[in-house]
């Protein structure tokens, strides 16, 4: 444990992990389109409550489905070419918080739910995917991993599971119950 908080001072100090921002590496430019699919995700919801068309909330439930996919990918790449980085880390949680914390709650907002209970209910949610995140990222060193560099366990609910409020937000657009569903 001392010895990764000396590593981590060091890389601060020498500035090596902002380096890396210049290079764009395979890795990071996944976790980049991640944070593009939420972002754009979260836009799309925006237009959807200006035009009321259905096909920019499609676009806003996509999306993070889009961003899940890059995020598997980047993963991927990052043990493949055994390139990862605690800058890496951060910004993977960050484009997660975005695709998965921030998308889905402003999703739910424009489909309907905009009562005080309804906000507190998805504030708490994305505080929750932000304590999650950076419980993760201060423990990830400390948790066992396989030969090819995957951990062996997951601690707690992973962020990417609020897709599974998008697969009900979904049917509530397709069955036009929108803002009566939720």
């Amino acid at each position: 444990r001392a010895v990764e908080e000396e590593q981590r001072k060091r890389e601060i100090e020498t500035n090596a992990d902002f380096r890396r921002v210049r290079n764009i590496h395979l890795a990071a430019a996944g976790t980049r389109m991640n944070g593009v699919c939420g972002a754009q995700a979260v836009y799309m919801s925006a237009r959807f409550l200006v035009t009321s068309h259905p096909r920019y909330m499609w676009y806003a439930l996509w999306l993070p489905v889009a961003g899940a996919l890059f995020d598997y990918l980047d993963g991927k790449i990052a043990r493949w070419r055994r390139s990862s980085s605690m800058l890496g880390q951060e910004l993977d949680s960050l484009a997660d918080l975005v695709s998965f914390g921030v998308a889905p709650t402003v999703a739910a907002f424009a489909l309907g739910m905009r009562e005080p209970l309804d906000t507190l209910v998805m504030t708490v949610f994305v505080c929750a995917g932000i304590a999650r995140l950076a419980r993760y990222n201060i423990t990830a060193a400390n948790i066992p991993k396989d030969v090819h560099g995957k951990q062996r366990y997951f601690e707690g609910m992973p962020i990417p599971s609020s897709l599974l409020l998008l697969v009900v937000l979904g049917v509530c657009l397709l069955t036009g119950r929108v803002g009566a569903c939720l």
